[in-house]
């Protein structure tokens, strides 16, 4: 996408608060989402359609407000894209089936996940219901984000820090939520900050490839607690 286009298109672009408004949508989102939401039964141990229609409203809202700077993203998939998320999909239903089939969950151990809202190892119908829309949600902010930063960063190496800078700080209050159960979140964040960009600069339509990107990388780990009995 041409840099003028992120300038011109849309004012919201130049403004000094740009930055911190971003944070701001991404922390108040999952605020609502883990301080009402999870509380009263809607979370990843619970009823989680309402979480996951929340998230799908809350991405369409973003990618709506920014149609503008991200038409060229937001164009008829490609096809190799749209193959790239059914083969997601298909490994998707087969770590499901791996892990309900070979590794269950222990009574103790999923009381322990269930109290500390650690949803990953559920890895079945719940869990996605929720994480999918989740991640659309993710992936539409790091998109906005990622353009933004080509707009002002000045080059790949600018884009790149900035956004793990950004994209690990909004992180932290997993820490507080959490406590150290939340660190490889943080720390995974920061090291995305180099993947998601990269799909995103490099290719055509990259962040639907960010997307597939970030479900896999919760499929390789919620399938290897599960198969390690972690």
């Amino acid at each position: 996408m041409p840099e003028s286009a992120l300038q011109t298109d849309h004012g919201a672009w130049r403004t000094a608060a740009w930055y911190p408004s971003w944070a701001a949508v991404w922390l108040a989102a999952f605020g609502l989402y883990q301080l009402v939401l999870t509380p009263a039964g809607y979370g990843l141990f619970g009823e989680s359609w309402l979480s996951g229609g929340f998230f799908l409203l809350a991405a369409w809202a973003v990618l709506r407000a920014f149609r503008v700077p991200l038409r060229a993203d937001l164009a008829r998939p490609a096809p190799r894209a749209l193959g790239i998320l059914a083969l997601c999909g298909a490994l998707l239903v087969a770590c499901c089936l791996l892990c309900a089939t070979f590794w269950p969950v222990s009574a103790a151990g999923w009381q322990q996940f269930a109290r500390l809202q650690i949803g990953i190892v559920r890895m079945d119908a719940v869990y996605f219901t929720a994480k999918l829309p989740e991640l659309l949600f993710q992936q539409s902010m790091i998109l906005v984000l990622v353009r933004r930063l080509q707009s002002s960063a000045g080059g790949l190496r600018g884009v790149l820090s900035g956004f793990a800078l950004l994209f690990g700080a909004i992180h932290l209050p997993l820490l507080v939520l959490k406590g150290l159960a939340g660190l490889p979140y943080v720390l995974a964040a920061a090291l995305l900050g180099c993947v998601f960009p990269l799909c995103i600069v490099r290719w055509r339509q990259g962040w639907l490839y960010a997307y597939c990107a970030h479900l896999l990388g919760y499929l390789v780990v919620g399938t290897g607690m599960r198969a390690f009995g972690v």
